[in-house]
C-alpha cells in the first residue's frame, strides 16, 4: 500500500507547475471576460471599424465645425488614439467617459481642443455629459450623453434627453440643433 501512495505523490516542483497553470488559465479566462465585457460596453464589435468612423466623421464634420465626444472615444493604444485623433476634421472637445483612461493632457496633445473630465453646459441649458444625468421635468435643462450605447432602458430621443452612443446614429455625428429640435418634439 506504500509503494502505491507513493507514486501518487506530487513534487513540490509539480505542484508549483500546476498552480502556474492554473493562474495562467484564470488569468486568461478574465481576459476574456473583459473583453466580453468591453464589447458589451462599446457596442457590437465590428459593425463598425475606426476607419468607417472616421470616414463617416470627415464626411459631414468641417475643419471649422466644433463638435463633442461624449466620452469613451478610442479604445485602443495610445499612438492609435493619436493617429485616430490628428485625422479628424473640427473643433474637438471630449467630455471624458469611464473608459477614456488618459490623462486630460494626453487627449490635448493627441489633437482634442478642450477636454473636460466633467459634464459641460452650452447654451446655459444642454448639459453634455458621459453617463445620462437626472433631471427633474420642472427644470429647463436637456441632457446629452452616450454611456448607455444600444441598451434599450434608455430612449435615444425623450423630452429632456439624447442618447448619442453612435451605434443609435449609424457611426456618424449627430448636429447639436436637430437634437435639440428632436427633444423639442418628444412626448
Amino acid at each position: 500500500a506504500n509503494d502505491v501512495r507513493n507514486s501518487f505523490a506530487i513534487t513540490a516542483k509539480q505542484k508549483a507547475q500546476a498552480n502556474a497553470r492554473t493562474q495562467a488559465l484564470q488569468a486568461q479566462q478574465q481576459a476574456e471576460k473583459d473583453d466580453n465585457k468591453m464589447i458589451q460596453q462599446t457596442g457590437k464589435a465590428g459593425k463598425a471599424s475606426y476607419k468607417s468612423i472616421m470616414n463617416n466623421w470627415n464626411s459631414i464634420v468641417s475643419n471649422k465645425s466644433k463638435i463633442i465626444v461624449f466620452g469613451d472615444f478610442a479604445l485602443c493604444n495610445k499612438d492609435k488614439l493619436t493617429d485616430i485623433v490628428s485625422n479628424l476634421h473640427g473643433y474637438k472637445i471630449l467630455v471624458m467617459g469611464n473608459h477614456d483612461e488618459y490623462s486630460p493632457k494626453f487627449y490635448m496633445q493627441a489633437g482634442f481642443d478642450e477636454v473636460s473630465k466633467y459634464p459641460i453646459l452650452l447654451n446655459e441649458f444642454i448639459l453634455c455629459s458621459h453617463e445620462p444625468q437626472y433631471l427633474s421635468e420642472n427644470i429647463p435643462y436637456i441632457n446629452i450623453f452616450a454611456h448607455v450605447h444600444g441598451n434599450p432602458m434608455y430612449k435615444t430621443i425623450s423630452k429632456q434627453s439624447a442618447c448619442v452612443s453612435v451605434e443609435r446614429w449609424g457611426y456618424t455625428p449627430v448636429r447639436m440643433s436637430y437634437l435639440v429640435d428632436l427633444i423639442n418634439k418628444a412626448e
